[in-house]
């Protein structure tokens, strides 16, 4: 199964509704903004629907976002006219080398099987410049309370996320860390897949291919946590 082709898809069927629910930029990714300074050149790989425009409030940068999905990336440039977005797969990146002082990556590796994770990160690497950082976010799938959960595999579980979305647990489908979620919001609803990192396998995957890891921990609203709590893992890493 091309897990990448499916998520795509699905994010193109559901860009309009899952744009509305995605409108301000989560606190756990707060600390970013320690790390972009006046004039870096910010690639923001998987932008979505380019809410973390929002991220960058008083700090002058060269933003490009680039996402997998054509409908994101209408609903982002509709969003921000004044930025520049450009439907791109992350797994395919055609821009220039060692371009970019900082790429920003929110809740996107995660939606990649293991056998893609070296190819994402050597995109990365190839566009970053010596001494350039990427700053990632990714779901902690191991939070016992989370809506997106390894816990919750049961196809049964229904979780009610607002009175709009409604998402269910699925399935695991062979190697336990891999997931797919329903996501469904009135009429229109779609599968999306999701790999389980732990904070550490991310720091492996990172050291392994030549970055140096200046922060990685589980976060939840902001603040350091837990593996069992924490709601999304945070990673600031330097490039050469």
């Amino acid at each position: 199964m091309n897990w990448s082709e499916l998520n795509r898809q699905s994010y193109d069927k559901i860009a309009k509704q899952f744009s509305f629910s995605r409108n301000y930029v989560w606190p756990d990714v707060l600390i970013f903004r320690e790390v972009i300074k006046d004039g870096d050149k910010l690639l923001d790989l998987g932008c979505g629907n380019g809410r973390l425009v929002g991220l960058l409030k008083d700090i002058e940068v060269d933003y490009l976002g680039v996402d997998f999905s054509e409908e994101l990336v209408a609903c982002a440039k509709n969003n921000f006219p004044d930025k520049k977005f450009l439907a791109m797969d992350a797994l395919n990146l055609n821009l220039p080398e060692k371009s970019f002082d900082v790429v920003l990556c929110v809740s996107v590796l995660n939606h990649l099987p293991k056998d893609k994770h070296v190819q994402f990160v050597a995109n990365i690497k190839k566009v970053l410049k010596p001494g350039g950082c990427l700053l990632m976010s990714n779901w902690n799938l191991w939070n016992v309370l989370g809506k997106k959960s390894i816990w919750r595999a049961d196809p049964s579980t229904r979780l009610r996320v607002t009175d709009r979305v409604t998402m269910t647990q699925r399935s695991i489908i062979g190697d336990w860390k891999n997931i797919v979620t329903k996501w469904k919001s009135g009429e229109t609803e779609a599968e999306l897949y999701y790999y389980a990192f732990t904070k550490n396998e991310i720091k492996r995957l990172l050291v392994k291919n030549g970055f140096e890891i200046e922060k990685n921990y589980y976060s939840k609203k902001g603040r350091k946590s837990s593996w069992l709590l924490g709601e999304n893992i945070v990673t600031v890493a330097k490039f050469g």
